[in-house]
């Protein structure tokens, strides 16, 4: 009886991690997809149990629905008989050349599961990638005729929806690639690559990096696959899955890209805990922000990222980028230039204290390695050792007008700003002819605090500190 009792104990206290449900919080709802996390899997259909050998999954696609994979690959083929291809036999099979011998459904089959979960669950949204060698109108017939098609979503390509503008329209059904223009969502994603053979290969920094990329969508291909087949391994899903190795993977991923994972996309997901990790990287703040210049995003920007737990990560992302910031951490940012000054110079933030407003960083084009780099801490220093003899500011602190006396010998106007230290504007002060120097001008409206002035022009740029009291 003992015996008994303690095996229905462990039985009711043991949940597969597997089982763990993905999660769209109130707060997701109002993200724009790309900044979401979604559980994704690599040759969904391949399914052992649905009769399919050399497998890339043993859950369905219906399985797969019902344990919060969201973002799934399908092929579909003419099933040739001899050298023929039967139109009329459009099925869903692995690569064309293997005509269905390791295993073979019909449209009918998958496609009237993912609707049937469209209508059982009106709050879910779906991503599907196709892989065809079928006409496009007979993949809209096949749409058509499993009432798939009033779902798509028809994006510009521009505008990245929220998961609650997708759930309100009713256009549930976001295709990234193979269902032509006038299904399509519109944008092109980038990604880590794949081909990757052994665990190995997967952890080097090159399977993990791909940027600067601007594009907006983003997915981690973390699986393993044979040369020919592209069939799946258990025992590489094991070592893949694993939600300690996979969160790790996921979030250097993330930091090295300033790219926050869109699909990620395993094999076998019914091992480890793909999902859990999913849901842990969603659970993250995320820094999102733009390095601009001359109001233009800056094609590459070199980073030194400190994290509180440890990591110091040196990399190079597109201007427009989102960092993690994880419970209870703290990152500094630090953008860094030969050519550049970077107004703020240095982003230090804190879990406990960030509000994810979106953060504006403006590279102002410096002759020679002016302050690169450096901390404000360190501009003053800075200053204090070496004052510029070409620009001259003051009073300091400015309490009502500031003049500035500009530099001899140039022509071309100059435009001054103010911004401050989140590199934000402030002031828009206007254009000035060199003539006008010394130019003075009304700081009395301004708010009190630390500020940096920005001169601009053809042939000359300067960024100073000044105090308004």
């Amino acid at each position: 009886m003992k015996f008994s009792t303690l095996l229905i104990l462990v039985l009711l206290s043991y949940v597969p991690l597997s089982a763990q449900t993905f999660q769209i919080t109130p707060e997701l709802m109002d993200y724009p997809i790309n900044d979401i996390t979604f559980p994704a899997t690599h040759n969904s259909f391949n399914a052992s149990n649905d009769g399919y050998s050399l497998p890339n999954t043993h859950w369905t696609i219906q399985e797969q629905l019902e344990h919060g994979i969201r973002c799934f690959e399908i092929d579909v083929h003419y099933q040739r008989y001899g050298f023929l291809y039967l139109k009329k036999r459009r099925k869903i099979f692995h690569s064309q050349y293997t005509n269905g011998t390791l295993g073979i459904t019909s449209c009918d089959l998958q496609f009237s599961r993912l609707r049937q979960f469209l209508e059982n669950n009106p709050n879910e949204i779906i991503f599907l990638k196709i892989e065809k060698t079928i006409s496009q109108d007979d993949l809209i017939a096949e749409f058509s005729e499993n009432g798939l098609l009033p779902y798509f979503y028809q994006g510009d390509g521009v505008h990245v929806p929220t998961v609650r503008e997708l759930i309100e329209s009713n256009k549930r059904i976001c295709a990234t690639n193979g269902v032509g223009h006038d299904l399509g969502w519109g944008f092109v994603y980038e990604g880590t690559p794949t081909g990757q053979q052994r665990p190995s290969q997967i952890q080097t920094h090159d399977a993990m990096y791909e940027a600067p990329s601007p594009k907006l969508f983003w997915t981690c291909n973390t699986y393993l696959e044979d040369d020919l087949h592209g069939a799946g391994s258990e025992n590489d899903a094991a070592y893949c899955n694993n939600y300690d190795w996979l969160l790790n993977y996921v979030e250097k991923c993330w930091k090295l890209n300033g790219q926050k994972t869109w699909r990620l996309i395993v094999d076998f997901p019914s091992i480890g805990n793909m999902v859990g990790v999913a849901n842990t990287i969603n659970s993250y703040k995320m820094i999102r922000g733009t390095v601009l210049n001359n109001d233009q995003v800056m094609d590459h920007v070199d980073w030194e990222c400190i994290y509180s737990d440890g990591d110091t990560i040196n990399t190079a992302t597109y201007g427009r980028f989102n960092f993690p910031l994880k419970p209870g951490a703290t990152v500094k940012l630090k953008p860094r230039s030969d050519s550049y000054q970077f107004s703020p110079a240095i982003i230090e933030l804190r879990d406990n204290t960030f509000n994810s407003e979106s953060i504006v960083i403006n590279a102002i084009p410096v002759p020679g390695a002016q302050l690169k780099s450096l901390s404000l801490e360190a501009q003053d220093k800075e200053l204090e050792k070496e004052p510029d003899q070409k620009v001259k500011i003051y009073p300091i602190p400015v309490t009502d007008d500031l003049n500035i006396d500009l530099p001899i010998g140039l022509e071309a106007p100059v435009f001054i700003s103010l911004v401050d230290m989140q590199g934000r504007t402030v002031q828009q002060f206007g254009t000035f002819d060199i003539q006008q120097s010394p130019i003075t001008l009304n700081a009395s409206d301004i708010k009190s605090g630390a500020y940096l002035l920005k001169i601009e022009s053809e042939e000359f740029n300067h960024i100073s500190k000044v105090l308004i009291k």
